[in-house]
């Protein structure tokens, strides 16, 4: 087994045992313990967490000297803000869609504050994409996609035999069941490839996937209490 092999099957060890399909939040939701009002404030700072963390994708798309890592954050970038690559409306407003089947509307949006674990989780992201070799940023976010797809499924099908939501409300799910599958295996690649350019990468790659899965944690703790508070 290659070195980085070795290292990637620590970093899943870590994702596996904190990956959030165990989460309360998930697991509530699944259960059919959240009624439609508190799932509109879950999906109100839920928006305000897809809309910005799209700031991470651009720090590491410029801080990539490479052209094959800088098409992949385009990708991602074009696929996030636009209706061009994957979904039919950039992802922020799929998961408006959620917003407003639960009976929300864009000045409830507008006058609702973003929470304080989502703005940490938001400048930890940011930051470490922004101020870090761009590998980092790059296993930052394969920490968190590889662990989606299996949480968004389980939600899709809970969301929508509770509530009976339509596959237009619930895009955001089903997008990110196939795109971050992908996304997770491309990433990994390119850190793969360019690995060993990155400063301290044995001992700092994890501290990048600790404290990314610490503040994925910290973020659906406080979802966790969005719905049930």
């Amino acid at each position: 087994m290659s070195e980085i092999n070795n290292l990637f099957n620590q970093f899943d060890q870590i994702v596996d045992e904190r990956r959030y399909r165990n989460h309360s939040f998930v697991t509530e939701l699944v259960a059919g313990n959240v009624s439609k009002e508190q799932l509109k404030k879950w999906a109100i700072q839920k928006y305000f967490q897809v809309f910005q963390q799209n700031r991470a994708f651009s720090a590491i798309h410029s801080n990539s000297p490479y052209p094959d890592a800088r098409k992949y954050l385009m990708e991602q970038l074009i696929a996030e803000e636009t209706d061009i690559e994957c979904g039919s409306d950039s992802h922020y407003d799929l998961i408006k869609r959620l917003v407003y089947a639960a009976g929300g509307t864009d000045e409830e949006i507008e006058n609702t504050s973003i929470g304080d674990p989502v703005k940490d989780y938001l400048n930890f992201v940011i930051n470490t994409c922004k101020n870090e070799h761009f590998t980092y940023g790059l296993l930052t976010f394969y920490s968190l996609e590889s662990q989606t797809p299996d949480s968004v499924i389980k939600m899709y099908e809970a969301l929508k035999n509770q509530f009976g939501f339509s596959d237009h409300d619930l895009e955001w799910f089903t997008i990110h069941y196939e795109a971050d599958q992908e996304h997770g295996e491309k990433g990994r690649e390119l850190i793969e490839k360019y690995w060993q350019e990155a400063p301290n990468f044995k001992e700092k790659s994890f501290e990048i996937v600790n404290g990314a899965t610490e503040m994925w944690t910290k973020l659906h703790d406080y979802y966790y209490s969005v719905v049930k508070g």
